[in-house]
């Protein structure tokens, strides 16, 4: 499953008073609510924002920001929670994990800022506009 999703955007990408991405975490966290998340106020995590949202039991932190200024390119960020030891011990966060990015994925399709979204496993890669292979969603190809 594809855990981080780059985009480009038309939101502001230069600092005010703080780091850009308030707006673009807003967005996400009434997208989130609208489909059922209990989602909380996003946090600065400089250069991050934070988006804490509860998927089933398990609390998930988006990460959200800017990846380069220069392209408008912008990162979202949905890191698994279940690390080796509970995955031996038969835990699973497929279905939790599952529907959130989905619910993400959703929302970045339904905003008009956002466009040329590619989604990876895990972490960005160095020029993610030219990497190959990429998925247009987070459970592969959508």
């Amino acid at each position: 499953m594809n855990t981080v999703a780059v985009f480009r955007s038309k939101y502001a990408s230069r600092f005010a008073e703080e780091p850009p991405g308030r707006a673009l975490a807003n967005t996400l966290r009434e997208g989130l609510r609208q489909r059922g998340f209990a989602v909380q106020e996003p946090v600065l995590w400089e250069p991050f924002f934070d988006l804490c949202c509860r998927s089933g039991t398990i609390d998930y932190h988006l990460m959200i920001g800017l990846y380069d200024p220069e392209y408008g390119a912008w990162v979202v960020q949905c890191p698994r929670k279940y690390g080796f030891l509970k995955k031996l011990l038969g835990a699973t966060e497929e279905r939790e994990l599952g529907s959130l990015l989905d619910a993400i994925h959703g929302c970045l399709q339904e905003d008009d800022a956002v466009y040329d979204v590619r989604w990876f496993a895990d972490k960005v890669p160095s020029d993610p506009f030219r990497a190959e292979p990429h998925a247009t969603g987070p459970r592969g190809d959508a």
